[in-house]
């Protein structure tokens, strides 16, 4: 990993809730709101927005935890703010705290664990080698 990574980095990433990202069980659960299976699809993306500067050529950063706490319903059609805010870095994990807002109301939090490896490693572990 490049240099510079330290506790307290931020990234910063919003989207809109739109219909894809509601729950949906045909049959069972239709609601018009954010899902928390977006919620935290968003979240790992905002943890990898903090991490991609970080790594070098040949390396890639592969999601290996996730805790999350769904705590307010956003409507479709909101907008939601996603920070990722470097809590720890113990190569070759790197550990994000994480908050989601709709507006100034916080409807998530939690952590999530990226383990950095080689890129060619990473192909092992999926049997291209």
């Amino acid at each position: 990993m490049k240099s510079g990574i330290e506790q307290s980095k931020k990234s910063v990433y919003t989207e809109k809730a739109e219909a894809w990202m509601k729950p949906y069980m045909p049959g069972i659960v239709d609601h018009p709101v954010y899902s928390t299976w977006a919620m935290i699809r968003g979240m790992e993306n905002t943890a990898r927005l903090l991490l991609q500067p970080y790594l070098e050529e040949g390396e890639d950063g592969v999601g290996c935890e996730v805790s999350v706490k769904h705590l307010a319903p956003a409507a479709l059609g909101e907008t939601i703010r996603i920070e990722a805010t470097l809590k720890e870095f113990k190569h070759p994990i790197v550990v994000c705290h994480l908050e989601a807002f709709c507006e100034n109301t916080k409807i998530g939090e939690g952590i999530h664990k990226q383990f950095v490896l080689s890129k060619q490693r990473y192909q092992k572990f999926l049997g291209k080698s």
